[in-house]
This record gives structure tokens, C-alpha cells and sequence, in this order.
């Protein structure tokens, strides 16, 4: 089951709308700069690596971390969530 699947479509896009009015287009813009390492490809993945790296601020922390990244033949690989795959259009 993926993440999407077990709490439900509206809060996979109550997240990327909190994520969309908290972090800013020119926050996006130095994305590369702000996280070197692992970098975020979305404003979800950029807001819950800030929320972590205010947790876990060690360096180690974030070495610790693998990042699951769908495949990319699932048409989905920068939403993690597993809301974008094609099996579930017919949600949209």
C-alpha cells in the first residue's frame, strides 16, 4: 500500500498545497544551494526536508536517509507519494 493509498487523496493534496503557500518560488529557485546534498525536485520533497533537518540536524541524520523514488516507467518518479501513478487517474 502506498502512502496515497492508506490516508486518502485529500490529504496527499492538503499536503502539496501547504507546501505550495510555504515555500516560495525563489526558495525553489536556490533549491541546489540551500540542500547540496540529495537535492528536493518539488516543493513537497523541499518542505519535509527543511521539517527533518529541523529535527535532525546532524549531518550523519541526513546520510542515514534513503530516499524512495518510484520507478521512473511509472510515470510518477518526483511524487513519492504514489498519487501520480497512472492506475490512479481516474482520482483526478
Amino acid at each position: 500500500e502506498q502512502f496515497s493509498d492508506g490516508v486518502g487523496y485529500s490529504w496527499i493534496d492538503s499536503l502539496k498545497e501547504w507546501a505550495e503557500r510555504r515555500v516560495s518560488d525563489e526558495a525553489m529557485a536556490a533549491v541546489d544551494q540551500r540542500f547540496p546534498y540529495d537535492t528536493p525536485s518539488t516543493k513537497e520533497a523541499y518542505l519535509y526536508r527543511e521539517l527533518f533537518e529541523q529535527h535532525f540536524p546532524q549531518k550523519a541524520c541526513l546520510k542515514s536517509v534513503v530516499r524512495w523514488v518510484p520507478r521512473t516507467d511509472w510515470g510518477c518518479s518526483a511524487d513519492p507519494s504514489g498519487r501520480a501513478q497512472k492506475i490512479h487517474d481516474k482520482a483526478y
